[in-house]
This record gives structure tokens, sequence and C-alpha cells, in this order.
């Protein structure tokens, strides 16, 4: 008997369905290692499986039960024909009288979902490919950002290094604040002072210069007259001591002359006079200072 058309084009049908399905499954054996990677094969293979026991029912199953049909319109006339219908026809249940498609009809559908199966297979390739683009798109993003995390963390580091030093920094500022806050008083209270006590500058200046200058020069007149008159005596004395007693006895008397020399113990004058030249020197400074404030306008 010859073999029905029909089954052979169901052959050709799955065959290029598993031809399909083994071409997704060398794809994705090209994947990084992953669980959808193994998913993926393991669904493909399953699927190939199915299609081989498909395949070889129908070859021993099918194709038999097509020849017999075929033969069976043969002999029928028409009978079975009605039975298996067209592409396009429908069948009615005798039992349950409900209506689908007749045996050549499901043929055909079946034959157009291997048709779907084999354009979705080639998609499937095509989805694989770009998610085996993306995962190396993941991996090349995780290493970026790693390294991005790491320099995060030195950052964090060193920003924490400097928030303690400048919390550091606030409290010695905060001290020397007080300090400064202490100080400023301090200058206040002593601005205060110096103004209440302003008015009263040139009264005592002028009590200085009369008072006090007058008898400093009076002192220093008095040293400079003492110094000179003991200076003379004590270089007539000299002079006199070359040839003859200092202070002698008449003349033509016959003498001799013994020298005893005594250390004078301190009597004050020489820091008496030290005295007066400090004061002196406080006297000048002192009205010096005075003309300079008045000079600024400060009195």
């Amino acid at each position: 008997p010859r073999t029905s058309p029909t089954a052979v084009g169901l052959i050709a049908g799955v065959t290029v369905a598993i031809g399909g399905l083994n071409l997704v499954l060398g794809y994705a054996n090209k994947l990084p290692p992953s669980v959808e990677k193994a998913q993926i094969i393991g669904t493909v293979k399953a699927v190939i499986a199915g299609l081989e026991g498909g395949k070889t029912k129908i070859a021993t199953q099918l194709v038999p039960g097509l020849n017999g049909v075929d033969t069976g319109l043969a002999l029928l006339n028409g009978k079975v024909a009605a039975g298996v219908g067209t592409p396009t026809s429908t069948v009615t249940d005798p039992v349950t009288g409900v209506v689908g498609p007749s045996l050549r009809n499901g043929v055909g559908q079946l034959i157009g979902g291997l048709g779907e199966l084999k354009v979705g297979g080639l998609a499937l390739v095509d989805g694989l490919g770009q998610l085996s683009a993306g995962a190396d798109q993941l991996a090349a993003g995780t290493g970026d950002l790693t390294a991005g995390t790491s320099k995060l963390s030195a950052g964090a580091e060193t920003l924490k290094g400097g928030t303690g030093q400048l919390s550091a920094g606030a409290g010695k500022l905060s001290g020397g604040l007080g300090a400064a806050a202490v100080g400023s008083g301090k200058l206040a209270d002593g601005l205060n002072q110096a103004a209440e006590a302003a008015p009263a500058l040139p009264e005592g200046a002028d009590r200085l210069s009369k008072e006090g200058t007058s008898k400093l020069i009076e002192a220093g007149d008095e040293t400079a007259s003492d110094y000179g008159l003991k200076y003379a005596l004590i270089a007539a004395g000299a002079n006199r001591s070359a040839t003859a007693q200092p202070y002698g006895s008449p003349e033509g008397a016959t003498e001799l002359t013994a020298y005893k020399f005594e250390l004078a113990g301190a009597d004050g004058s020489g820091s008496a006079n030290a005295k007066r030249g400090i004061a002196a020197i406080a006297l000048l400074a002192g009205t010096a200072g005075i003309a300079g404030i008045r000079r600024k306008g400060l009195i």
C-alpha cells in the first residue's frame, strides 16, 4: 500500500521542528553557565524527546492508520471520506453531539502548529543571543559597580576622618570663642575705665609738669654743681700730691707724709642719682604719651 501524503507531510514537519530545536539547543549550550541555561536546555531537550516520540508513533501507528483510511476511503467510496473530512470540515460526535474538526482538519491544524513552533524556535534563538549579550553587559556592569563601591567605601572612611577632625576643631573653636568673649568683656571694662579716667589726664599732666619737672630740674642742677666742686677738689689734691702733701704744712717745713686710704660706705647718693634719672625718663615718657593722645583727639 502507498503511504498517505498527509502522513508524509506530518513526518516532514516534525523533522523540521526537531532540527529547529536542535539549533536552539546548540545556541543554548554556548551561553555562560547559569540556572537559566540549565532550565532552557532541559526544556528544549524535553520537547525534542517528545517530538521524536511523536514522530515514531506517527511512523508506526499513524501512517498505517492513514494508509488504512485511504484504503477504506477507496473501498467505501466516500462514506469514510465524510468522516475523515476535508482540511476545513467539521464532524459531530454521534454520542455526545459535540462538533469538532474532522480528522484531516485536525491534522492540518497540527501541521500549522508545528510551523508556528518552528517560527517560535527561531525567535527563541534570537532571544537567547540577546540574553547572552545582556549577560555580558551585566557582568561588566557588576565589575564597575564593585569598583565604585570600593571607591565609595574609601571616600566614606576619608569623610569619617575629616568629620572627626572637624569635630575636634569645632570644640577648640568653641573654647577659643569663650575665651575671646571673656577677653572682650575685660577689654570693654578696661575701655570704660580708661574713658572715665581720660578727663583727669590733662590735669595730672599739668601737675606733673609743674611739680615733678621743676623739682627734678632743681635736683639736677644741685647734683651738677656739687659734682663739679668735688671734681675740682680732687683734681687740685692730685696735683699737689705729686710734690707734697695734699693738705700740707706751712712752706719750708720738713715733714713726712703717710697715706691712709679708706673705702667709703654707700651713703645713698648713688642710688638717689639713679632714682632721679629714672624719674626723669618716666616723666619724659609720660609727657610724650599725653602729647600723642592729644594729637589723636582722645582727650
